[in-house]
């Protein structure tokens, strides 16, 4: 195809991009990259469609994915777009510069017919089958942030939320794992030390196993140093253990930490000598903020008579 082409037909994917938002305690919002005119489409917005929303639900509550999703209080049926960037575009229902509407029917990956099928047509379907996209309403320039209505029924239950919402009895308490992993230079607490002062109920102490199994760390080099570093995130949940610091001395001027690693079915084994490197905090599993029981959950509403009557089966 010619550049030409894509310019007219194409559908950029990096108009915007996520940052922190304008509005206070919002967390992150969409950012437009470049000039973004009025009714040009801002991203697109393929969909996958889950038939039963209860799927996304832990005991009485549900999942943080609820949020990001499209929805009808009227119909079981969500719908949640997986475009890069999207799920950052925050609510204003007084000066949106966003709309979403239904993809062109040319556009590969949108079955307009699909609109027509009831919920249960659609839980036949095994793949993703329709598309929205995100039209600007105004002009949007580089660096303005992104807003889109979310609906009345959105706003008036996050309203609820803010005016009943109170915090967990232990919430003084909490510190994310993060808190203390970023703090190189903390020094770790033995299990005695622990009994009179403990850390946090909701993190466990974690070793890493590639950092056990490293040599001449104590070099204390820059390449060495970086070598450790690089262990502090694993990808793989098998390369962290869970242990239990026993003892700790300042070997060469470095704290080093005699730990008691917990191997597979419980096997125990003491490794002498880690660094402050081999140990990371972990949150406990349903401990972050997002597992809440008060936590705020409610789907993005669609435009007035864009959500198909086909999909009302509540």
């Amino acid at each position: 195809r010619s550049v030409e082409w894509l310019k007219e037909n194409g559908k950029c994917l990096d108009n915007i991009k996520g940052d922190k938002s304008t509005i206070p305690e919002a967390g992150r919002g969409a950012f437009a990259t470049r000039f973004i005119p009025k009714g040009s489409i801002i991203a697109p917005g393929p969909l996958l469609h889950t038939p039963d929303r209860k799927i996304f639900e832990w005991g009485v509550e549900s999942q943080l994915i609820v949020n990001y999703c499209f929805g009808h209080k009227n119909s079981s049926l969500l719908l949640s777009p997986y475009t890069q960037g999207v799920s950052y575009i925050n609510h204003d229902s007084k000066s949106p510069n966003a709309v979403i509407q239904w993809a062109n029917e040319s556009f590969v990956g949108h079955n307009a017919e699909w609109l027509n099928y009831t919920v249960i047509e659609l839980a036949l379907m095994q793949k993703s089958g329709m598309s929205i996209d995100y039209i600007a309403t105004r002009d949007i320039h580089a660096g303005d942030e992104v807003f889109m209505d979310y609906g009345k029924e959105w706003e008036e239950a996050w309203q609820e939320h803010v005016q009943t919402w109170k915090p967990q009895e232990d919430a003084g308490m909490y510190q994310h794992s993060s808190f203390f992993n970023k703090n190189e230079s903390l020094v770790l607490k033995t299990e005695a030390e622990q009994e009179m002062d403990p850390y946090p109920a909701n993190l466990y102490l974690q070793c890493l196993v590639e950092v056990i199994k490293l040599k001449n760390w104590r070099d204390n080099s820059t390449e060495s140093r970086d070598r450790l570093r690089k262990y502090q995130n694993p990808s793989s949940e098998s390369g962290r253990k869970n242990c239990r610091i026993i003892a700790r001395e300042n070997v060469d001027g470095v704290l080093v930490y005699e730990t008691i690693i917990i191997w597979g079915n419980n096997v125990k084994k003491t490794v002498e000598d880690l660094p402050r490197e081999a140990f990371v905090f972990t949150d406990k599993v349903k401990s972050t903020d997002q597992f809440l029981p008060n936590a705020f959950r409610h789907h993005i509403g669609m435009p007035d008579g864009m959500f198909p009557d086909a999909w009302m089966n509540l």
